[in-house]
């Protein structure tokens, strides 16, 4: 097994099981590898805080979602009326703290919830296109504008950052919308939704991988076992996003 690994996944959407199956299907060696979870790890209760529990004892890096957000604002997206108040608190805490974060950066991948689009072309530029300094202007735009984000005030008509061409709400249905010259790993659009070949292979050449499992629609039809898992490793420089599927024994890689 190759040392130095980053494994990311994303949006387990409050289900722990979706989280440790991804771990499971990875192979992940807290202490070898490092991990990354980008975003929208909340969700209605019971699974939302078990959720979290999960992926913090890991050791995971966290990045936000769009769902992280609405909690941190005291409000939810479609997780209904029954969440538990606790998270709202427990997200706030988490983001003033500093310890969850919007992008990351690994052997040059930039990981965000979302993705990157060309709509950040000029901040890319003013970041000589170095991946890590321009997830470190991500960072420090994001946490500037938290206070925008506190009064609810993310999504649709927001700033670039917080609105729907940033990397918490984006979707890259048109793969000429990826930003240009910059390699990407990120959740938040089910591979569903972009189907599962040509529209992928598309965006992976436009240097976006995309990693949602689409628990969603694992929930809606009535989680069955085995939970949904799709990932992406980032070693050596390159990145692979693998898909287990739902069914034992199969899986494939996407390249």
């Amino acid at each position: 097994m190759a040392e130095g690994r980053t494994i990311v996944v994303s949006d387990p959407q409050g289900e722990p099981a979706v989280f440790e199956r991804a771990l499971a299907c990875s192979g992940f060696r807290r202490g070898a590898d490092r991990l990354i979870v980008a975003g929208d790890i909340v969700g209605a209760e019971p699974g939302g805080a078990a959720c979290v529990a999960a992926v913090e004892a890991s050791g995971a890096e966290v990045l936000v979602g769009n769902h992280e957000m609405a909690f941190f604002a005291g409000d939810t997206i479609d997780e209904g009326p029954h969440v538990d108040p606790s998270q709202f608190a427990l997200v706030r805490e988490r983001v003033l703290a500093g310890a969850w974060k919007v992008a990351a950066e690994a052997e040059g991948v930039i990981v965000t919830h979302a993705g990157i689009s060309r709509a950040l072309l000029p901040m890319w530029e003013r970041a000589d296109r170095d991946p890590a300094t321009f997830a470190d202007m991500l960072n420090e735009r994001w946490r500037a504008e938290l206070p925008i984000a506190e009064r609810g005030e993310f999504g649709m008509g927001a700033s670039l950052i917080l609105g729907p061409e940033g990397p918490l709400w984006w979707r890259p249905l048109l793969a000429d919308s990826v930003l240009p010259g910059a390699r990407q790993v990120a959740g938040h659009t089910p591979i569903e939704l972009l189907g599962r070949g040509r529209a992928a292979r598309e965006l992976e050449r436009r240097g976006l991988h995309m990693v949602d499992p689409f628990t969603r629609g694992w929930v809606q039809a009535g989680r069955p076992d085995p939970p949904p898992c799709r990932y992406a490793v980032v070693a050596s420089g390159e990145v692979t996003v693998h898909d287990e599927g739902r069914r034992r024994g199969r899986g494939r890689r996407d390249a």
